[in-house]
């Protein structure tokens, strides 16, 4: 009996709810994070969301591994009928924790809300507001902290409705797309919602500009991360956001619309440098959700209840779909009216027959990668000989093939866009010749042929393009072809006077004071310089006694330039051709990649100081780079910024990774 007693008061006991086990193979439960959740387990303490996430659900999933039918199933390999439930415990258990971790990021960006608006100068706006400026002061401050606490009451309203998945009952408010991956869809009642009715009321405060440029934003993915030139493409394409002016403003009113929006919370920056520096950007669900809205309702995208475009849609876009890859292109059928045909994440690139042809009125075509988490995306082009016919589309502004493979030459026809203002070859592995008449594009201002390591030819006619405002992939100092056309060369690109962006491919002929370098110093209005080293620089050799001594101009960068990037310099020096004391006007010096060894510069007695007027600063990849942190704030008494990236000799330096001044300067 006794034995019988203690054995009933065994299975008497409780058991617990699930055992926090951790696995011999992953590290999903912290320690101490396991001790705190017991300790809730038996008082009445609130678990957070975070710990919830990082504890409870990975405990779950693993003690339901254990229990996987798999386990017991026969062994002629039958599938257990319980599998099917179990795993929709697994799906559900999964889609709770993606959850989760939104409603983290719910949280994070909530308390960075408050934050700020408690941070705000309240008492020295009330101090000010007695004296005589106090209608000058009001009328910053209000309109401030209006806009602070509008954000903050948006981002509360917004979870329930936008944030998490819809609950159960409310899925029909959902079109569900028979294409199950379709990215573009919208609900017909959120316009109802409290949560709509406050962005529409943030968005009817911005001025037409910002709300046109704020829509385009809906094309992209939820959480994606865009390159901000991809949309500056788009609005300078389209001309809806960037009228054509002729001057060289564009991409400032581009940065400024960037920076306006940003601070306003439309969008998010990533790795912002300084307030408005950044060059990537995100959206939240939340605010794409309300984006679809009203630009379905003003006409700016058109699709159905699928998420295909409607006939009536004057923008279209690539989706990969189970169907085929362009298949609902087929079905489009009023090419007069598109306008813009942009590739959200289809991987290959095949046009029904003379299909682009027939889009005679569109202005922007872009086929490549537009994400900045999207290097290794591969995009490739079936057969590129679709880009023949753009030989009848007079009105294209704009053509990215960025990161798009299999296209080994652009077709002259291209030359005959006229109004072609971008052309963005960025990344095409494949590239191998550019159209000998490409100097007919005469209303070119960008021209992107970055990464494009197979080309060896610059076309004489590049120098011709005398509205060019960007220029990146430039190769200088490499061997010609015997037979050859005329080849542009970097003193041929100083008389482009409209030049501000210039990034260029160099190798052993370059460096030096007698090599093609030795120009750049008449790119007066050059304001961003970029150089790449293919090769290393040969050992100098002896003087050869026999020539006479020649002079030779002392190279030199343009006084005007405002960002100046090194990548792979093959010299355990700096340049001789870097002058600090002569760049009044740099701000951002990056240097990445190569032998540099230390930052060493000999300065002219004539020469007040050597320091520079750089405020950001990154240096990425230097092996070899010796500099101590002290010399930082003597070299860059300026700077604000500062970046290290596998450097393992900047040891002396405070963080690996990004440094932020909270003053201005190092202070050092």
């Amino acid at each position: 009996m006794a034995s019988s007693s203690s054995s009933l008061s065994t299975e008497q006991q409780p058991r617990p709810p699930f055992r926090l086990k951790p696995s011999s193979s992953s590290s999903f439960t912290p320690s101490r994070l396991c001790l705190e959740f017991l300790s809730c387990l038996q008082t009445d303490q609130v678990m957070q969301i975070h710990k919830i996430n990082d504890v409870v659900i990975p405990t779950l999933i693993h003690n339901l591994s254990n229990c996987n039918p798999l386990r017991c199933s026969s062994e002629n390999g039958h599938r257990s009928p319980l599998q099917a439930t179990y795993d929709k415990i697994n799906g559900d258990l999964s889609d709770i924790k993606d959850t989760l971790e939104r409603l983290k990021e719910w949280e994070d960006r909530l308390n960075t809300l408050t934050k700020k608006l408690m941070l705000f100068d309240w008492e020295a706006a009330a101090i000010c507001t007695e004296g005589t400026n106090s209608v000058e002061v009001l009328q910053t401050a209000i309109p401030e902290i209006h806009e602070m606490v509008s954000g903050l009451k948006s981002h509360i309203s917004l979870p329930l409705e936008t944030c998490l998945p819809p609950k159960s009952s409310d899925i029909s408010l959902l079109p569900i797309p028979k294409n199950a991956v379709s990215i573009l869809k919208w609900s017909e009642n959120f316009a109802e919602t409290d949560a709509f009715v406050n962005f529409k009321e943030r968005y009817d405060s911005l001025s037409f500009q910002q709300q046109e440029s704020l829509l385009y934003f809906s094309f992209f993915p939820d959480n994606s991360q865009i390159r901000k030139k991809v949309l500056t493409y788009f609005w300078i394409g389209e001309g809806g956001v960037i009228q054509p002016t002729g001057t060289g403003d564009s991409e400032e009113i581009a940065d400024q619309l960037f920076k306006d929006l940003s601070t306003k919370g439309f969008i998010e920056p990533v790795e912002e440098k300084d307030i408005g520096d950044f060059n990537v950007c995100s959206i939240k669900p939340d605010v794409r959700s309300a984006l679809l809205t009203i630009a379905h309702t003003k006409g700016f995208l058109g699709f159905d209840s699928d998420g295909n475009p409607t006939a009536n849609s004057c923008r279209a876009y690539l989706e990969k779909t189970d169907e085929g890859s362009l298949q609902h292109l087929s079905k489009f059928s009023n090419h007069d009216k598109l306008r813009t045909l942009f590739n959200i994440n289809e991987n290959c690139l095949e046009f029904p027959s003379s299909w682009l042809s027939k889009t005679k009125n569109i202005s922007v075509i872009h086929l490549g990668n537009w994400s900045s988490s999207s290097t290794d995306k591969y995009i490739e082009a079936e057969n590129p000989n679709f880009l023949e016919d753009l030989r009848d589309v007079k009105l294209l502004r704009c053509l990215s093939l960025n990161g798009v493979s299999g296209i080994t030459k652009l077709p002259d026809s291209i030359s005959t866009s006229e109004n072609l203002d971008i052309l963005d070859l960025k990344s095409c592995r494949h590239l191998e010749k550019l159209p000998r008449k490409i100097g007919l594009l005469k209303k070119l201002t960008h021209m992107d042929m970055s990464g494009c390591y197979l080309l060896d030819e610059m076309p004489e006619g590049i120098a011709f393009l005398s509205e060019l405002r960007v220029l990146k992939g430039f190769i200088i100092g490499r061997s010609r072809k015997k037979g050859s056309s005329k080849q542009c060369t970097l003193s041929d690109l100083a008389k482009l006077e409209k030049l501000r962006k210039l990034s260029l491919y160099a190798d052993k002929e370059t460096t030096g004071e007698s090599g093609e370098l030795n120009c750049l110093s008449e790119f007066r209005s050059l304001q961003i310089l970029a150089i790449s080293w293919i090769v290393p620089v040969p050992p100098k050799s002896k003087p050869n006694k026999k020539l006479k001594p020649t002079s030779v101009a002392s190279p030199s960068l343009p006084t005007s330039l405002e960002k100046l990037d090194l990548r792979c310099w093959p010299s355990p020096t700096m340049p001789s051709w870097i002058k600090p004391w002569e760049l009044n006007s740099l701000k951002k010096l990056y240097i990445r990649g190569g032998k540099l060894s230390g930052m060493q510069i000999t300065q002219p007695k004539v020469c007040d100081s050597a320091q520079w007027t750089v405020k950001i600063l990154r240096f990425k990849f230097l092996r070899e780079l010796r500099m101590d942190w002290k010399d930082v704030g003597t070299l860059f008494p300026s700077l604000v910024y500062i970046e290290k990236v596998d450097c393992p000799e900047l040891s002396s330096f405070p963080v690996e990774g990004v440094w932020r001044s909270k003053t201005g300067s190092t202070g050092r």
